[in-house]
């Protein structure tokens, strides 16, 4: 792919926490369901430390999203195995405090489960809907918009979490001598500096900045 760079590389240019973004991002941007566990992981420990991120409806629509997703994935298997960790899987889908919700805020999750469920009991009506209703009720459109929830979601957090420039970082971190030795570390790893020195992303912000002078 051109302009891809090593991780190795990439880490040296760009915030641990903005390349997990990026590769969450291209997670979900190419569909790539099994990992979709791993982004409802950190959106969940993202909301447990900043609930406000999103309205309520807002993060439920995207965990439910997500979850929902994975729920199907697994049904669209014919191991007996990954559907019986339908089954299990079915208990989290509920919000934590779904008892506080009203009937009418909950039917969200609680719709989905009832159709699960009766599609697990109902092989004949499971393959109807995996071949005629899946592909337009959980296809495109569905897709676009859980993109749509998980592109909000990562621009907040993006703003609320700014990247200090070097003279901050510095105040942050110790003046001990282990510690620096330890940060100096990243100094000796060459080869990763070198690529992303040479690479054409850098390439182009040098010209830009020689014809600017």
């Amino acid at each position: 792919m051109e302009g891809a760079l090593p991780l190795s590389s990439l880490r040296l240019l760009v915030p641990p926490l903005r390349v997990m973004l990026a590769v969450m991002w291209k997670v979900v941007r190419q569909k790539n369901i099994k990992h979709y566990g791993k982004v409802e992981e950190f959106v969940s420990l993202v909301t447990g430390a900043i609930p406000d991120i999103l309205t309520n409806r807002q993060m439920r629509l995207l965990t439910l999203g997500l979850r929902a997703k994975m729920t199907l994935q697994m049904l669209c298997s014919d191991q007996s195995e990954d559907l019986r960790r339908v089954t299990t899987h079915l208990d989290s889908l509920l919000p934590p405090n779904s008892k506080e919700l009203q009937p009418e805020n909950e039917a969200l999750e609680v719709n989905f489960i009832r159709l699960v469920r009766k599609l697990l009991d109902d092989p004949k009506g499971r393959e109807h809907f995996l071949k005629n209703v899946f592909p337009v009720e959980y296809g495109p459109n569905f897709d676009t918009a859980l993109e749509t929830l998980v592109c909000e979601f990562f621009t907040r957090l993006e703003e609320l979490v700014l990247i200090p420039n070097f003279k901050q970082t510095a105040v942050w971190i110790s003046d001990t001598s282990s510690v620096l030795e330890e940060y100096m570390q990243c100094v000796t790893k060459a080869d990763d500096l070198k690529v992303l020195l040479k690479s054409e992303v850098h390439h182009g912000k040098m010209a830009k900045m020689d014809s600017s002078e």
